[in-house]
């Protein structure tokens, strides 16, 4: 938070207190979201409690098939933990590498297409037009689409906090391009993590400890994505409505 605020502090103002009435926000909205994105359609296991055959739960699968006995004392419980997280670690460098990797062989390929409007394709900039419509949702000036969806759309490869340094250099000229009402709700719909570089945290890092169900993982982290970002549209809205215009 101390790099958006350092980023945006001479573009908007009180924008700490922004970030901190987007976050606060983003819960319901990220539950409303994930209701609709993957509804309970049965009776939940953990209702009214915890459920009574714990004892069989304590024993989880191991990455070798075979049942991982509970820590008999707290050295063992270190050991574990220890080797939990350097799997983790490890699961998540590699497929953040890989990740970013693949998305810059892409633009390579991409680069050697034919321009389109004098500039490079890109996925950046394919994600721009993608995102276009959302921009219009979220109730932007028709001046202000381009911006937005460009905004929205580098977020997901550049994360959030290139998305909120590039709104602060766009917002810095004269005269500002957004309204007040439109940076505000800007600065609500950026705040979170929506992009390739969390979903990669997400699904190597969890498929570390859990390998034998890496597939539904990683289309539980594709899937996640998009819930957070209209999660992360719906607070933009929110805020859009409260904002002065």
């Amino acid at each position: 938070m101390g790099i958006y605020v350092s980023a945006l502090q001479h573009t908007v103002p009180q924008i700490a207190g922004h970030l901190i009435s987007a976050s606060l926000i983003s819960i319901p909205c990220a539950v409303l979201i994930s209701k609709l994105t993957l509804p309970e359609d049965g009776q939940p296991v953990t209702l009214n409690g915890v459920p009574s055959d714990a004892t069989e739960r304590d024993s989880l699968p191991a990455s070798n098939g075979e049942v991982s006995p509970p820590p008999s004392n707290f050295i063992v419980a270190l050991i574990d933990g220890a080797g939990q997280g350097m799997k983790m670690a490890v699961g998540i460098a590699a497929l953040l590498i890989v990740f970013l990797g693949l998305e810059a062989l892409v633009d390579l390929a991409l680069a050697q297409l034919p321009t389109i409007g004098g500039a490079p394709l890109s996925v950046t900039r394919i994600l721009a037009w993608l995102t276009w419509p959302f921009a219009v949702l979220l109730g932007l000036r028709p001046e202000e689409w381009q911006i937005g969806a460009d905004l929205l759309g580098s977020r997901f490869i550049e994360t959030e906090v290139a998305a909120y340094f590039k709104l602060a250099a766009v917002q810095a000229a004269s005269p500002p391009p957004l309204s007040p009402r439109s940076l505000t709700t800007m600065t609500y719909a950026l705040c979170g993590f929506v992009h390739v570089a969390s979903m990669g945290i997400f699904v190597g890092g969890i498929s570390a400890l859990v390998p034998h169900r890496a597939k539904e993982i990683s289309l539980l982290g594709l899937r996640a994505l998009w819930t957070a970002f209209l999660t992360t549209l719906l607070t933009g809205c929110i805020a859009g409505v409260l904002a002065a215009s």
